[in-house]
Parts: structure tokens; sequence; C-alpha cells
């Protein structure tokens, strides 16, 4: 299939250097620059974003850019963003897979061209036969490869106190559904992508809460300041990415949702290290009931993403089994927690 060649391209035409047609928003790049700390953080797949004349970007809809230094979206203003996208595009949908132990809703947005958004049954079913040898025959795989489209999902928002991917998602939409610039509109007409904003609404919420209260406002350490982050979901901690054998949780039923009904063929949950972006070496080691393939592919993607991004100047490491990518981070005086601007 010509279109599997996307399966990793949708971080090359994230990184290609674009070639804009659009009028490009000078106030929202402008700031980009300036909550950048050092310019090789900036390449070019992280500037020129569109002002697009009848969907608000991040900057016209909150006020301020996406990496404000301060500024942290609940969940409910994350949502009400995706939501407006909605009405203004017809390339993003929005609908609800799941409801958290606090009865916050967590969603699925969907964002693709005209021919992915009318026939979404179409491609789902086509990833349903191609995940399933025992409904398909190796000849009719072929002849559904032909005209499937890869699902890329991305998974923000797992983990509270990693507080960028919630974040950065909202502008990373706003790019797919608005550019015209030749590697956006390719990914928009192969690919369909799938954001699930924040996997983890009760914790994100309380973090932001937390954040405001505390955080933010704090001048110095005192008695009174509770030093580590609220307990994040109803039940569960930090581990509550180990719960893929109970699915106890909502966070879990609402990725296995979304899993089961799309199929994709790249997941992409969004975890954070202060200043780094890991980025697999395919290395391992792996579950040994891994098929060598996808093993393979893990490692062909992760070396075009750190060839690609180190071409464009990105500073690279290389310790241990990951390569790690010092990626675009805000330096806010300790007041805020750092995150990146993912180059995905």
């Amino acid at each position: 299939m010509k279109k599997v060649l996307l399966i990793g391209t949708i971080s090359y035409c994230l990184m290609s250097s674009p070639v804009f047609a659009q009028e490009i928003d000078a106030e929202y790049n402008n700031k980009i620059k300036e909550y950048t700390t050092d310019s090789r953080f900036l390449p070019a797949s992280v500037m020129n974003v569109v002002d697009h004349p009848t969907i608000p970007s991040p900057l016209k809809h909150f006020g301020e850019i996406i990496g404000s230094p301060g500024v942290m979206h609940n969940t409910s203003k994350i949502y009400e963003y995706y939501q407006l996208l909605a009405e203004k595009s017809p390339h993003l949908q929005i609908k609800q897979v799941e409801t958290t132990e606090e009865g916050r809703p967590i969603y699925v947005v969907i964002i693709g061209n005209d021919d992915s958004m009318e026939k979404l049954d179409i491609y789902k079913n086509h990833l349903n036969r191609l995940a399933d040898p025992r409904i398909t025959t190796p000849s009719e795989a072929e002849t559904i490869l032909e005209s499937a489209k890869p699902v890329y999902y991305l998974n923000g928002g797992m983990h509270s106190t990693e507080m960028g991917s919630p974040e950065m998602l909202m502008e990373l939409a706003y790019r797919l559904v608005t550019s015209e610039e030749k590697t956006i509109k390719q990914i928009r007409d192969n690919v369909i992508v799938l954001i699930n904003p924040v996997s983890e609404p009760d914790g994100r919420d309380k973090l932001v809460d937390w954040y405001y209260r505390y955080s933010k406002t704090r001048t110095e350490w005192d008695d009174g300041y509770p030093r580590s982050a609220p307990y994040w979901g109803k039940y569960v901690f930090h581990d509550n990415n180990r719960d893929g054998l109970q699915v106890s949780q909502a966070i879990t039923k609402g990725i296995f949702s979304i899993f089961y009904e799309w199929h994709p063929t790249v997941m992409l949950d969004l975890h954070e290290s202060v200043p780094l972006l890991y980025i697999s070496t395919g290395t391992g080691p792996y579950n040994e009931q891994i098929d060598p393939v996808t093993i393979g592919e893990w490692q062909v993607m992760a070396n075009h993403d750190i060839t690609t991004l180190a071409a464009q100047g990105m500073p690279v490491h290389l310790p241990g089994l990951f390569m790690t990518l010092v990626a675009r981070i805000w330096d806010l005086g300790g007041k805020q927690p750092q995150f990146q601007r993912a180059i995905l």
C-alpha cells in the first residue's frame, strides 16, 4: 500500500521545512520566538502558524499562544476549544468515548480531509479487517491495502504532572485543520489523525488547580506549601498506565475504546521528562510476543525522527538505551512545570 509509507511521515511532514502560501500569524510566531530560550530549539517545523480567517487559533481563542508562561488550561477549556474547531472546520470531529470516575468526559478528536471524514466507517472497517487474520485472507488484505488509510493516534495527558501534551495538542490540531502547506496537507489527505486530548481528565484538573493555587503564586518554600502534586485519579496515581491487564480505570477503558474502534496503525503516548523528548532507538528489550516487523518499524521511525531533527540543527544526545532530543521548552523561573512543544 502506497499509504503505508505515511505511517512514519506524520513525523516527517511536521519536521520538514515549510513553505507557506497562506498568511502567517506574525504575532503568534513572534511569541514562539520570545518564549523559546535558545534558537537551536526552533526548527522550521514549529514556526509559521497560519492566521486563518474563519478558524480561531489558540491565540485568538484564549488570548495567548500555547506555551505562554504561567498559563495552563483545565479540561473544560481544552474541550471547549476542540468543540469550537469542530464547529468551524469540516476536517475535525470530537466525540465522547468514556466518563471518568469523577464524572468528567474523555474525548477522541478525529482529523482528516473531506474524503476521510465522509467515509470514517469505511476506513475503520478496513483497519478492523486488516487487524484480524481470522476474518481476512492474505489476498483480501492486499486488496484492502490499496484503499485503506493509516490511523495515527496521539494520546495526551496520561500522567497529570506531565502537563505539556494537553496544551500542545490544541495547537497541533489547529495546524492540521488550517494549514495548506504541502506536507501538512499530505497528512490530512492520507492519514486519519486521532487525538485523545486528556486521557486522565480528573488528574489534569487537579493539577491545573494545584498549579494556580500554589505553584504559580508561590514566592518561596514554606511549611504551608504542598510540596507534591495532588493525587491524580480517584483511585490511581502515577501507575495509571499499568492498568492494561485489569482495565479497571476509566482512563484505560477510554484508550481501549479508541483502540478497538479504530485499530490505529500507530499509537503515540506523549510522556515528558522535563527538557528531554525521548525517542526509542528500537533496541528493546521487547515482549517476545511482539512481531519482529513491528520492532523493525519502531527503529526505522526513531532513526528517521532523530535524523530529520538533527538535520534542522536540534541538539541530540545518545545516552543508554534512548536517543534523547532537547526539545523546545520554556524557562519560567521555576514557577511552571517545563514542557515541550512536541515536534511529531
